[in-house]
């Protein structure tokens, strides 16, 4: 009966003593468990504000330079209205080339406007489709579509020239930083594609651009400044495809079409094989951000109509 009472007592001392170090235990895990989860959060929101600073910087930056080449081409087309995208190329290729260079998430601008349709009307064949004059200019390659460079037919097509083959417009990869003083030099041929399934065709421009303003009016729809297009724009196929997001400016437009002008400053959102080597994207800002904490968060970039532009999604 002693014994029996004293293991009782034991017992009830055992229960005791746990129910108490457990009634420390539990509330000091609960307090740790919501400090540690208050100091993840306050990291990962510190991260997520600063990651968001830094985007926002990129789309203030391009917006500025989006300005900033709609003044250049308006001298350009002051001198010369009929062929102003030509005459920006001229004027002002090496500086818009340096301005690329120099800004790590920007890609690419280009101008474009329709074709005189006097001239397109002349043309038979696949050069009949070629109806657009643009430039378009990046770090590493640049075209320029004119009536004597896309939709022409000349002797020898594969020399290195502006000119492309019977049909087409051309791409050309350019020295670069390799010529500082003349960095649009003309290096190589990158390529020739048909202008109804590229840039030198009005039909597959105003879609591949997302215009939202009709063609059959002859009207890209951006009249007010710049604007950024909602959608992220897809060149290439996967896994070699480019990720954009463009913001959009008004230029002005030639005598037989005045609203078909337009400019495009395009920004590096994913990584992509026609990205330079070296270049920034949006996915590498949120990468980054997202390795900077101890924990294993994906970071979304989105816009306040939820539309999502990026991600630290590998």
């Amino acid at each position: 009966m002693t014994i029996s009472i004293k293991l009782l007592v034991t017992l009830s001392v055992g229960l005791i003593v746990v129910c108490t170090v457990a009634a420390i235990w539990i509330p000091s895990v609960t307090k740790a468990t919501a400090a540690l989860r208050a100091a993840r959060e306050d990291q990962i929101i510190g991260t997520a504000k600063s990651a968001s600073k830094n985007v926002v910087e990129y789309f203030t930056i391009a917006s500025s330079t989006a300005s900033g080449f709609g003044s250049m081409y308006n001298t350009s087309y002051a001198r010369n209205p009929s062929d102003a995208p030509r005459t920006f190329l001229d004027l002002y290729g090496n500086a818009v080339w340096s301005v690329l260079a120099n800004q790590p998430t920007l890609a690419s601008l280009l101008v474009s406007h329709i074709r005189d349709p006097t001239y397109v009307s002349k043309q038979s064949g696949a050069n009949s489709l070629c109806d657009i004059d643009a430039t378009l200019i990046s770090t590493a390659y640049v075209a320029t579509l004119r009536n004597d460079t896309s939709g022409v037919t000349v002797p020898n097509c594969t020399q290195l020239e502006d000119a492309s083959c019977t049909g087409s417009s051309r791409m050309l990869l350019i020295s670069g930083a390799d010529n500082i003083v003349d960095p649009l030099q003309r290096k190589a041929i990158m390529f020739d594609k048909p202008c109804n399934a590229w840039l030198g065709n009005s039909d597959f421009l105003w879609v591949m651009q997302g215009l939202p303003g009709q063609l059959s009016q002859q009207d890209t729809g951006i009249h007010n400044g710049s604007e950024w297009f909602s959608a992220i724009v897809i060149v290439g196929k996967a896994p070699n495809d480019a990720l954009y997001k463009k913001v959009y400016f008004n230029i002005p437009g030639p005598a037989w079409a005045p609203n078909s002008a337009f400019g495009a400053l395009s920004q590096r959102v994913g990584d992509s094989s026609l990205s330079n080597a070296g270049a920034t994207n949006l996915q590498d800002v949120l990468n980054n951000a997202a390795a900077s904490t101890d924990v294993d968060d994906i970071i979304f970039l989105v816009t306040d109509q939820r539309e999502l532009i990026a991600s630290s999604l590998p």
